[in-house]
């Protein structure tokens, strides 16, 4: 209300006129400042004001094009509220930013390992190493996309800014979707390794653990971040401490590895390579999520975080892979894909 009445207030200055000074006193020549309706401007309102043209010996000192001498009256309008942004010292490190989409990308390693090998054989490795190499040469494209929009949404916002309103939506239901199953496959097989200490219920416990992970989410980023971080550690330090106690029983039994080797591979060293490389692929989902969060992370900390992830996937993806070739021969492995990492664990059923 207060705007509109220094609007009409300023408008009724405007209906004055001030006479030319080149004009007698008994002409009319007199122009209107403006125009009847002026605009109402969102930061001041302005008032132009002719007040006459310079002299001959004035016009010497200006510029080419002089249109006389300007009154700028300002009118302010009321103060605008600042944006309210999240505080830098609230939002995310580096490592929190890299443990909430670090549980999604290695948690896939559960299932890749056995699965890889199924198709690949003893080039499983391979395959997982063309994987990193690949995902490597991918972050620093997806790193600078984001950077460039640094807005939450990931894919969808990149291909918003950068394609039309179809094109990123469809691949924003895509990424739903694919989100959605990957959580489905990823808790199962987690419910899938408990059963083999506890006999229970498989569709119930893993609808209980998707119940547990939605209310962090409905909690928010900040405090499932916290979680995360713990179970990230966790799971690192489970999967470090399977590789020491892998790598200790393959070094006293080399023969497994060796005659591993010596297996043909099942689908031909071509065919598998190409196979084992695709469903390789399944073991860096969750890479491009980070991405979905990005304006909850610290200035600088979202290259960080593709970085830390692209180098748990690279040395854990990789060495898992011959771990377990050297402690299971190959029937066992394709016997046990889904909890291949578990019959790793335990050792005695490969004595």
């Amino acid at each position: 209300m207060a705007s509109h009445s220094n609007y009409q207030s300023l408008s009724e200055q405007l209906g004055q006129r001030i006479p030319n000074s080149g004009a007698s006193d008994g002409d009319d020549d007199s122009v209107p400042l403006l125009m009847d309706k002026v605009p109402i401007c969102s930061l001041a309102e302005i008032a132009h004001r002719e007040i006459g043209y310079p002299s001959d010996a004035e016009k010497t000192f200006e510029f080419p094009g002089w249109n006389g001498y300007s009154d700028l009256l300002f009118a302010p309008m009321a103060p605008v509220e600042p944006v309210k942004t999240m505080a830098s010292s609230t939002k995310l490190n580096q490592y929190m930013a890299t443990a909430i989409a670090g549980n999604d990308l290695t948690s896939s390693v559960l299932y890749t390992i056995g699965v890889v090998s199924g198709v690949a054989g003893q080039a499983a490795p391979l395959c997982l190493l063309l994987v990193g190499i690949v995902l490597y040469l991918f972050r620093f494209v997806y790193g600078e996309a984001c950077t460039a929009f640094p807005l939450n949404g990931g894919a969808y916002n990149v291909l918003l800014n950068t394609t039309s309103k179809f094109v990123a939506s469809l691949a924003a239901c895509l990424t739903i979707l694919s989100y959605v199953a990957t959580a489905v496959v990823s808790s199962t097989e987690s419910v899938m390794y408990f059963t083999n200490i506890y006999d229970v219920d498989v569709m119930l416990f893993t609808c209980i653990l998707l119940s547990f992970f939605a209310l962090l989410t409905i909690l928010g980023i900040h405090e499932s971040a916290s979680v995360a971080l713990l179970i990230f550690a966790i799971h690192l330090a489970s999967l470090l401490l399977l590789i020491l106690v892998g790598a200790f029983f393959a070094v006293q039994n080399p023969h497994i590895f060796v005659q591993n080797l010596k297996n043909p591979m099942p689908l031909g060293f071509a065919k598998g390579l190409f196979y084992g490389f695709s469903t390789g692929m399944l073991g860096v989902t969750g890479f491009e999520s980070a991405a979905n969060y990005i304006e909850e992370q610290k200035p600088g900390v979202f290259v960080k975080t593709l970085r830390n992830m692209w180098i748990v996937v690279f040395v854990l993806n990789p060495v898992l892979s011959l771990v377990t070739m050297g402690v299971m021969d190959m029937d066992t492995i394709h016997a046990h894909h889904h909890v291949s990492l578990h019959v790793l664990f335990d050792c005695r059923s490969c004595a």
